[in-house]
């Protein structure tokens, strides 16, 4: 089965520093689109009908989202985001958020870039997952002492 990670990442146009008009807003979102469009990993984020559904864009936003991904860094799409990261980093006007967590507790990636990442649809938090709940509420000792009362004449012989 291997190592299992939820992964969400997205680029934006600067709204706040970039642009001056609505036009040049309009022509940097294209600009940042047609560089996606043409990196390797938009190209395997097309390849599946369920590749594809992880990926979207709007409002001068681009963002992807996936569970349960094989977060391994020799794997190609895990390649084609950190290589489309790295070049998006390079883009004026442009700013990123990533954040990636693994099975492990303490496991939690989060990377930025730009003047102002401008997402408020994924983030990472601290989660308790409670399997117990069947047994709230309940008071019932009985089973208790007929456990301790087996260990204890387990334990005598």
């Amino acid at each position: 089965m291997g190592y299992r990670s939820d992964v969400a990442g997205g680029f934006s146009v600067d709204a706040y520093n970039y642009p001056a008009t609505k036009e040049e807003g309009i022509t940097k979102f294209k600009e940042m689109i047609g560089l996606i469009k043409l990196s390797k990993f938009y190209e395997i984020m097309n390849s599946t009908e369920q590749d594809r559904t992880c990926i979207g864009w709007d409002c001068g936003r681009f963002v992807f989202h996936a569970e349960n991904w094989k977060w391994y860094p020799d794997y190609d799409a895990v390649q084609a985001w950190k290589d489309l990261w790295e070049q998006m980093q390079g883009v004026e006007g442009i700013s990123g958020l990533f954040n990636r967590v693994g099975e492990e507790t303490d496991d939690i990636e989060e990377d930025t870039f730009g003047d102002d990442v401008d997402f408020d649809m994924f983030y990472c938090r601290s989660m308790l997952c409670f399997e117990a709940s069947s047994i709230l509420g309940q008071r019932n000792t009985s089973r208790l002492h007929t456990d301790i009362e087996q260990a204890n004449l387990t334990n005598v012989s």
